[in-house]
């Protein structure tokens, strides 16, 4: 069977949900059509073969995407734009959609599931009335307006029940542990090497948290992923930290391989409380131990022993990389990795396959025909 994935991010990015979604997706053998956010130029589409099964297709529009999925006029003429353009070119295809804003979609495609794993209304740094009032009216229409609705937290299905009684619960998963296979040390060090991963932004990583792990001599920092100008306006001391940029693939899970102990230091009271760190199964699927933020969809959680450790502001976030650390063994790593084994992307996609096929929206006919495996000499 054929997907489109619509959504409000670039393909070559920290791997999120909807890329995650994506990846499961075409190793179960399905295609899979993903389109990017609009980046800035002449008005057109580019298309190409990421690989068997995925091809990205890259919208161009002359705003920017942060400008225009915020006006309404201009976003409801490039969703017909895209829309109408993508149904000529990809056909009638089932829709997988993470664009909150895409409630267009309707006219073009018969069938649309909304994937929802975050609440994203009044979630803007400078957050503007007229604007949440747009996207809470068009994220009502995207979920009246699909088949089904998935959501990835308590929360966020009692949320869109509101407005669609097909909703159904599907939590984030992770990278499978054996087929990343990440390989961590366990030798105590002079240094102590903690990692982060994610979008790094002043109004969602704590930098009171970051600056606090700084002052310990013996913490040395590294980030992957992008990070604001504004944020790194904030931080005190630089000499210890690192900044790898943008990874993915091997290259992403081989660096985390090499952490300590991993964070999680949100703002907490920028955080909603639909939201789920997406990185926390990253996390586990290098058996890195992890310290996060008291936030809301991890303080009634339960996780083995040596998994996650909370920490309730900046002095206990040092004191709880330092047991975290000091804990770490074998045993422990197993754990994690057993975890994250439990809770992978393809697991949740056999339940999502399941639920379409049950709401009749993906039929045994429609099933991909099993890929041949070749026999090992």
């Amino acid at each position: 069977m054929k997907f489109i994935i619509t959504s409000l991010t670039s393909w070559d990015e920290i791997p999120r949900a909807r890329h995650q979604v994506t990846e499961a997706l075409v190793q179960a053998g399905h295609e899979v059509v993903f389109v990017e956010k609009n980046r800035v130029g002449r008005l057109r589409i580019e298309t190409r073969k990421e690989k068997p099964g995925l091809t990205l297709v890259s919208p161009f529009f002359p705003l920017d995407y942060r400008f225009r999925f915020r006006i309404p006029v201009i976003n409801e003429f490039y969703q017909t734009w895209l829309f109408r353009l993508m149904r000529k070119r990809f056909g009638d295809q089932l829709v997988l959609n993470f664009d909150f804003t895409a409630h267009l979609l309707e006219r073009y495609f018969k069938s649309m599931v909304y994937y929802c794993n975050d609440e994203y209304i009044g979630n803007s740094k400078y957050p503007v009335w007229l604007i949440n009032q747009y996207h809470g009216m068009v994220e009502r229409w995207v979920a009246k307006q699909a088949k089904l609705c998935v959501a990835t937290s308590n929360h966020l299905v009692e949320k869109l029940q509101q407005f669609n009684p097909s909703v159904h619960l599907i939590p984030l998963g992770g990278p499978d542990p054996d087929r990343i296979n990440a390989t961590r040390d366990f030798g105590k060090k002079a240094f102590i090497k903690i990692g982060l991963m994610g979008t790094i932004k002043a109004d969602y990583v704590a930098p009171k948290v970051i600056n606090r792990l700084l002052d310990e001599d013996d913490f040395n920092l590294t980030f992957i992923g992008r990070m604001e100008s504004d944020f790194l306006s904030l931080i005190q001391k630089k000499d210890n930290l690192e900044a790898k940029g943008i990874l993915i693939g091997e290259a992403l899970y081989a660096e985390m391989a090499t952490f300590d102990v991993a964070i999680a230091p949100y703002e907490v009271e920028c955080i909603n409380a639909g939201g789920t760190p997406n990185k926390l199964f990253q996390y586990l699927a290098c058996s890195c131990p992890i310290v996060i933020s008291n936030i809301p969809n991890v303080q009634n959680r339960k996780f083995p022993p040596g998994t996650v450790y909370i920490a309730a502001d900046e002095e206990e976030f040092v004191g709880m990389i330092r047991k975290a650390y000091d804990e770490d063994c074998l045993e422990y790593a197993q754990a994690r990795l057993q975890y994250a084994a439990d809770n992978t992307w393809e697991k949740r996609i056999r339940q999502f396959l399941s639920l379409l096929e049950k709401q009749h929206l993906l039929s045994v006919a429609d099933e991909p025909t099993p890929q041949r495996t070749l026999a090992k000499n």
